[in-house]
């Protein structure tokens, strides 16, 4: 019996992000439109379309969208003396 590994692919499509987070494609361009450093998607154009690294949506999943005016978990008081 063989078995075949289906690898997931390292770069997708915005049709892919909103299946992937089980969102609407509108609200994945919306996530994007943001601008990474705002909260949303990190993303990069090739030609007129726009793409989104596996590993980063990953990581922009694990560690969550940051919030504004939210400082360094190294500024934590619980860490500063």
């Amino acid at each position: 019996m063989s078995t075949s590994t289906v690898l997931a692919p390292a770069v997708l499509t915005v049709p892919e992000v909103a299946t992937y987070l089980k969102v609407s494609e509108a609200h994945v361009y919306r996530l994007i439109q943001r601008g990474e450093h705002n909260g949303g998607i990190p993303s990069r154009k090739v030609g007129r379309s726009l793409r989104v690294s596996r590993a980063w949506l990953d990581e922009w999943i694990a560690n969550g969208p940051p919030l504004a005016g939210r400082s360094s978990e190294f500024d934590s008081p619980a860490l500063i003396g």
